[in-house]
């Protein structure tokens, strides 16, 4: 524990500049989703969309930057000399996202609180979006480590764009019901997708921690 606590910290410390701007976009991106759904007449699901643009643009400016300085510094490969497991390196990613998403939560709580059109977040659309979360870092975080982040920026930076691009052409063509019947759908398997989450993020990290082990650095 105490070794996953000092690897947080250092995340935290390479990332403290752009956490400032994970905060304000997890609390900006709520906030102009709620407004530019308004002409939709989005109604129930809308909780959803904006959670899930917010949490995948904090996700990439997490990535991106901590990505982006591993890869300068070869901070990972560093680490491997210290007394530090590969385990808690691997283990230490898939906590630190959990905080950024706990990040865009609180975010989206104080966009609630200071616009009125906002609607307050449901469950399920909490658990639809980790679900979301989930099924992207399970493949990304072992790739990453097998590939490099240099090899796997363009993927990110992929995802972040096409994300809100085909919500917007859902939303413009396919009408704002879709988003609704969705949620409505979603509500009745919640515990289905909470149990896949879990074993998801279980399996990833058993695959990342055997593909790091192999992985000379």
């Amino acid at each position: 524990m105490r070794k996953l606590i000092v690897l947080l910290r250092k995340d935290i410390t390479l990332d403290k500049a752009n956490l400032i701007i994970v905060i304000l976009l997890s609390i900006g991106i709520p906030v102009y989703i709620s407004y530019s759904l308004q002409s939709l007449r989005l109604q129930k699901g809308a909780d959803f969309v904006s959670l899930f643009l917010s949490s995948f643009f904090c996700f990439f400016m997490s990535l991106s930057k901590l990505g982006l300085i591993e890869d300068k510094y070869k901070g990972t490969a560093y680490l491997t000399l210290t007394p530090i497991s590969r385990k808690d390196i691997v283990l230490s990613k898939y906590v630190f996202l959990l905080l950024v998403f706990l990040i865009s939560l609180a975010g989206y709580g104080v966009s609630y609180l200071a616009t009125p059109s906002l609607q307050p977040l449901s469950f399920a659309a909490v658990v639809t979006v980790w679900t979301a979360n989930i099924l992207f870092l399970s493949f990304y975080v072992p790739l990453e480590l097998n590939l490099g982040y240099e090899n796997m920026k363009y993927y990110i930076t992929a995802v972040a764009v096409i994300s809100p691009f085909l919500i917007g052409l859902i939303g413009k063509y396919g009408g704002a019901s879709i988003f609704q019947r969705f949620m409505e759908e979603a509500g009745s398997i919640l515990p289905i997708m909470m149990m896949f989450s879990f074993i998801l993020i279980g399996a990833s990290y058993f695959v990342s921690v055997r593909v790091f082990y192999k992985k000379d650095l």
